[in-house]
């Protein structure tokens, strides 16, 4: 895995698959197999996904197989694209086609388009072609490999203790369905500590300050060297405190170092060590929260910029320990954004999957997905509130018009945009429904809604105008000297952790704009068809780990933008 800062794990699956014991907790797995890879949570159930071959990475697709744990053992078949295709146009490479009757369009209408299968028999007879092929090309949104899917299914039914029996998909055998182990029990969390009164600003400063004075060890063998120190300290229990210290700076995320901190003596700090279900345990902790009402610590790393890959974690504080509530990860860069397997997870309290339980769409307000089927918090509190599912609606309905009103390269801008818009939304909110979070799902939304009403069609001429993206705009005007004066904004959109403000002027050139900036950087700007892009150019020899001086820790104003009828008001 390509990771830019790891949450400390080493993806060491045994050789051998694991046997589980009926109704006992479960060791997660995690494997590849070439163009497939298996993931089995902690509950048994597994998720095979298979990608296009590596040198056709220009088309997003995928194939998912899920199956959950017990004699029973339900299977779903998930086609997901970037691009539109029908259950008619699914052909094997290799020879043949897959059955189109058996197919449900579950297409958002957003940023991917889906066919679903549950029919079981159905499903084992698309299993078995699969086996048999090469590829499967799903229309003209590209064509998935089916290299390892074979083993990758093996190793599903190995894992829910399948093989032999007449369940199993790959080595069926005469075993009835009754010897397959019953799904293992999911671990039940202590419930999280009452949070307690907040530190004054004045013994925030003082905690970090001596906590990072009293651990050079720690912070050198972590080769912590960020220059810019978003240390913090917040209150765990009435005595101890919980202390963040900044360790590395990256392009767009950044690493911490955790410690529990006695408030009286700061020199008797504990550094954070947290298990996880696979690898080492994580001291290294990337762009992490922690919530004292919820008591829950949270990290999200990405092992490249798309977030195509990458680990996230929470864990839940009782007042004595943290206990793991749930954790994902993706070691291959494939796939769409924030689309990792998850590993871990717990078993619910009644109230609380009670109110996670996806509501249906009030009357008259449908949003873009299917109610039925929402797994994120932020889908189901949409699906609760008329509001919320109409303006999900309206984004679906803007960004439908606008991807058929675009050319290939600013549709593709945008598509990956939007896919960023999604990924925020759902970590913005949060996994759980809360109605504190709600208004700031509303204005999340609503600026959406703004933003894609803004963002015109056509090819513009020249480098003038507004343009922009989820994450900033930019303003270009001629000015009395016939050149042309800059001026951008760009902001991380979770907590706005960064911000950047930066302006310029310079001769527009064959298409290309070059500024100079602040202590020897430069932006260059130029434009594409109809999209604009920013490099930003270091100084000779800069540390690649160092943000630029117009921006906060981890800030840019480098990527895509798109033309604008106006600037944001």
């Amino acid at each position: 895995m390509r990771h830019l800062v790891p949450i400390a794990l080493a993806a060491a699956c045994a050789a051998a698959l694991p046997a589980w014991a009926a109704a006992q907790p479960s060791a997660p797995l995690y494997k590849e197999f070439k163009d497939w890879q298996i993931a089995c949570d902690n509950g048994g159930r597994c998720e095979a996904k298979g990608f296009p071959k590596e040198d056709d990475a220009d088309h997003l697709s995928v194939v998912r197989v899920t199956r959950e744990p017990g004699p029973q053992g339900a299977i779903e078949i998930t086609l997901e694209a970037e691009g539109r295709f029908a259950a008619n146009g699914l052909a094997l490479q290799g020879g043949g086609r897959l059955p189109a009757e058996r197919w449900t369009d579950a297409s958002s209408g957003d940023t991917d388009h889906r066919l679903v299968l549950r029919d079981q028999d159905g499903a084992a007879t698309v299993l078995a072609a699969l086996r048999g092929a090469q590829g499967l090309r799903l229309g003209n949104a590209g064509t998935v490999s089916l290299d390892g899917v074979t083993a990758a299914l093996l190793a599903m039914d190995d894992a829910q203790g399948r093989v032999g029996t007449t369940t199993a998909l790959v080595r069926p055998g005469d075993a009835p369905a009754t010897t397959v182990p019953a799904a293992p029990a999911l671990p039940v969390l202590n419930a999280p500590a009452p949070a307690p009164a907040a530190l004054s600003a004045e013994a925030v400063q003082t905690l970090a300050a001596a906590t990072r004075a009293s651990q050079r060890a720690a912070l050198s063998a972590g080769e912590c060297f960020a220059e810019d120190k978003r240390d913090d300290a917040i209150a765990l229990t009435a005595t101890e405190a919980l202390v963040q210290l900044q360790c590395i700076q990256g392009a767009y995320q950044s690493s911490y170092l955790f410690f529990r901190v006695p408030v009286r003596d700061p020199k008797a700090a504990r550094q954070l060590v947290l298990p996880l279900p696979v690898g080492e345990p994580s001291s290294s902790f990337i762009d992490t929260d922690y919530d004292p009402a919820k008591g829950e610590l949270t990290s999200s790393g990405r092992g490249r910029g798309p977030g195509d890959c990458g680990e996230s974690a929470v864990w839940v504080f009782d007042g004595k320990d943290f206990q793991l509530r749930s954790f994902a990860m993706q070691d291959s860069c494939r796939g769409f954004p924030g689309d990792w397997p998850v590993l871990w997870r717990v078993a619910e309290p009644k109230a609380a999957a009670a109110a996670a339980a996806p509501a249906a769409a009030p009357a008259g307000a449908r949003p873009s997905f299917d109610c039925s089927k929402a797994k994120a918090a932020a889908e189901v509190a949409i699906c609760g509130s008329a509001e919320l599912s109409q303006a999900d609606a309206e984004i679906a309905r803007l960004y439908s018009r606008l991807r058929g009103g675009l050319d290939d390269k600013a549709a593709a801008a945008l598509k990956l945009d939007q896919q960023t818009f999604v990924m925020l939304r759902d970590d913005s909110f949060g996994d759980t429904v809360e109605a504190d979070r709600l208004d700031d799902l509303g204005t999340r939304l609503r600026q959406r809604i703004a933003f894609l009403r803004k963002v015109k069609t056509g090819t513009p001429t020249g480098l003038a105008g507004a343009w922009g993206n989820g994450f900033g705009t930019i303003e270009i005007k001629p000015d009395a000297k016939n050149r042309l004066s800059v001026s951008i904004e760009t902001v991380e959109q979770l907590a706005a952790r960064w911000v950047c403000d930066v302006s310029g002027s310079g001769t527009e050139s064959s298409g290309r704009l070059a500024l100079k900036v602040d202590e020897g950087w430069g932006l260059t700007l130029s434009r594409d068809a109809a999209v604009l892009t920013v490099d930003e150019l270091r100084p000779g020899g800069g540390d690649p780990s160092v943000s630029p001086p117009y921006c906060g820790a981890n800030g840019s104003v480098a990527g895509a933008y798109l033309p604008l009828t106006g600037m944001p008001r």
